[in-house]
């Protein structure tokens, strides 16, 4: 829904942030925020929602990953922190895409306990808010889909003899490893043992 909001000229001084945590305040209670002077301009309420379950949803994922923190190192907290706020950045962040799901990072982040790797892998999100782990090099590249309740989709790429083989498959993240073994993509990821999973 479309609604006409007048803004006053000391509205216009604030940022995109603090107007919508103004935004937020009032639809909480029930509001349309409206002004009674000033330039008109356009708000989509359903915009403004959106923005506040970016938010949340965002605090939500960071709560979340605390639990998993007494086990990761200080590198790897801060990484996937700053990730989170540049995912969900609620100035930038597409209407129609879905939110990261709860389930799917939480499995992430289990990963990232159970095992050790060489390098740590960039975290992505689809449109549809599965979150995905993807290492990559100059003609490598393997991505990680956890697609909740443990288990997770896999899809690699690499380059042997010049000709580009590929490979995809599923299973739980216990099985990760093992199933990866084959490719040399797995001796340039992990490494070590992999830890108690719980």
């Amino acid at each position: 829904m479309v609604t006409m909001t007048l803004v006053p000229d000391s509205e216009q001084l604030r940022t995109p942030a603090e107007q919508a945590t103004s935004l937020f305040g009032e639809l909480k209670r029930g509001r349309t925020p409206s002004r009674s002077d000033g330039q008109v301009s356009k708000s989509y309420t359903r915009g403004a929602n959106n923005q506040e379950a970016v938010f949340v949803r965002n605090v939500d994922l960071k709560v979340a990953y605390a639990t998993f923190a007494m086990h990761l190192s200080k590198e790897i907290k801060s990484k996937y922190f700053e990730r989170l706020d540049q995912i969900l950045d609620v100035e930038e962040w597409e209407i129609e895409d879905a939110l990261p799901k709860l389930s799917s990072f939480q499995d992430f982040a289990r990963t990232l306990i159970f095992y050790q790797f060489k390098w740590l892998p960039e975290l992505t999100v689809s449109s549809s808010g599965v979150v995905a782990a993807c290492w990559y090099t100059k003609n490598d590249r393997i991505t990680v889909e956890f697609t909740g309740n443990r288990s997770c989709r896999w899809a690699l790429s690499f380059r042997e003899n010049e000709e580009l083989e590929l490979a995809t498959g599923s299973c739980q993240i216990v099985n990760l490893e093992s199933r990866l073994r084959p490719y040399p993509l797995h001796e340039k990821i992990f490494d070590g043992e992999a830890a108690e999973y719980s």
